[in-house]
């Protein structure tokens, strides 16, 4: 019987042995391998914190700003997190709305984002319009299409008027809110 596992089974041990030792070999040396295993993982390849970052339109003027307490992208699906996250928006370099948030979570290149936790928006009053703020949480953000909405409970209050209501879409390049359910509200109209 050993005649028979030296001339059968031992060749085959010993090719295991060593088909075994090449593939260790090749996790060890072959950095494609690493960069490969490193893709599949979600952990952040560079962090910023206390930034604030603007952004111009073609003439020059700006268009909006954007801080937060930090940012954390993430290689593998281009993602980015945001914490304590302000975004202002500018009309003819005149400050229009000011959005805070508690946590933002950006998609590749920005195509939707959403903004978690206690949510506020604020718009400056101006001449013609009054200082109106909105508070909910968990509203998805799409700039493609213009789009800013929740399904949460939401607060809205413009002057001494107050609306509560559940959900809520807003069209911004249209400048039209909707409230979609459950809407009540006290309206008080202001001189």
């Amino acid at each position: 019987m050993s005649a028979m596992f030296m001339q059968r089974i031992l060749p085959l041990l010993l090719l295991l042995l060593l088909v075994s030792l090449t593939w260790w070999v090749q996790q060890k040396v072959d950095p494609g391998t690493a960069q490969v295993q490193n893709l599949q993982r979600h952990d952040p390849d560079y962090i910023m914190e206390n930034f604030e970052a603007s952004s111009m339109d073609q003439q020059g003027k700006l268009q909006y700003q954007m801080s937060a307490r930090q940012m954390l992208h993430y290689p593998d699906d281009d993602s980015s997190e945001f914490e304590q996250i302000t975004g202002k928006l500018y009309s003819d370099d005149i400050q229009t709305w000011r959005v805070d948030a508690t946590r933002a979570l950006a998609s590749s290149q920005g195509k939707h984002i959403l903004l978690e936790g206690a949510v506020t928006a604020h718009r400056l009053p101006t001449a013609q319009q009054l200082e109106v703020t909105i508070q909910t949480s968990n509203v998805t953000v799409t700039p493609e299409s213009n789009l800013v909405e929740t399904s949460d409970p939401i607060t809205l209050t413009e002057g001494r008027s107050v609306i509560n209501a559940v959900g809520m879409r807003m069209h911004t390049k249209e400048k039209r809110l909707e409230l979609l359910a459950r809407i009540r509200g006290v309206y008080e109209n202001t001189p």
